[in-house]
């Protein structure tokens, strides 16, 4: 398995997943903003998109399978945390909310508008729902979600 990411990146998180899932891939440096791999070569050879972090895997689906439990738990956590707060830290909005909006589009459930559509599902989670529809609505991030052609 092959991690191609961007020190720094969001490919970081992945990373920390790969770990706290007793999992190991190879690292591949990529240089995000000029789309080189470390050592020479042409991201965009790799990947038509050129987008980090990119897990390769030949055994497709295993990352998930293993991690998706972990994850899980994560969110069930996050989602009793949010009982009773508007935002994860109380009452005013940080860029922990914001990285968390970006995370919880990439799962499903039928009040999420999917990016990558990640067969993770929120469905049962009622306080992570509250918290993304009240986030979703937030002027700044419907300017972001219209520029990047992810509005409604």
């Amino acid at each position: 398995m092959k991690l191609y990411h961007a020190p720094g990146s969001c490919s970081q998180a992945v990373h920390i997943v790969l770990l706290e899932a007793n999992m190991d891939a190879e690292l591949v440096e990529v240089d995000a903003r000029r789309h080189v791999i470390k050592g020479g070569g042409d991201y965009y050879e790799i990947t038509p998109l050129g987008y980090v972090p990119l897990l390769y895997a030949v055994a497709a689906g295993k990352y998930v399978d293993t991690a998706r439990p972990k994850l899980l738990a994560r969110f069930k956590w996050i989602d009793r945390q949010l009982e009773g707060k508007r935002y994860l830290m109380g009452e005013t909005f940080t860029l922990a909310d914001a990285y968390l909006f970006a995370l919880t589009g990439w799962a499903k459930a039928t009040w999420i508008k999917s990016v990558y559509h990640a067969d993770i599902d929120l469905s049962g989670f009622e306080n992570l729902q509250r918290w993304y529809e009240g986030v979703r609505v937030r002027p700044c991030v419907q300017t972001v979600l219209a520029r990047e052609g992810l509005a409604d």
